[in-house]
């Protein structure tokens, strides 16, 4: 894995990781084109999810209070559902998702892609 300022996480044997991207962008007027990505090697000898993010997700602004989303709801969903099959933790996520957001617009791009190996 090599990110570019987005993390990868995971879950293997119930525990949490994750692996920290770069502080590089990828693609802007400002990135190195000649920036090396640091690359990490992940070990897979038990059933593994891996979740990749957007901060789109997590700067969602809804709930009560109209404050984001969050870093750490999103970990306690991906926690909470990491062993149910994909297609059920997408149905969670964006019922989640939908349910904080409420009538706010959607301020940025919301993607999460998941994988099990």
């Amino acid at each position: 894995f090599s990110g570019a300022r987005i993390p990868l996480y995971y879950y293997q044997n119930q525990e949490a990781h994750k692996v920290k991207g770069n502080k590089q962008s990828l693609g802007y007027k400002k990135s190195k084109a000649d920036f090396i990505y640091k690359e990490h090697e992940i070990s897979i000898s038990d059933e593994t999810t891996f979740y990749l993010v957007s901060d789109g997700f997590t700067e969602q602004i809804g709930g009560a209070k109209l404050l984001p989303f969050g870093w750490k709801r999103l970990m306690n969903l991906m926690k909470n559902n990491q062993q149910k099959n994909l297609k059920e933790q997408s149905a969670i996520f964006r019922k989640n998702l939908e349910d904080y957001q409420h009538n706010n617009p959607q301020i940025d791009d919301i993607t999460i892609i998941g994988f099990k190996a």
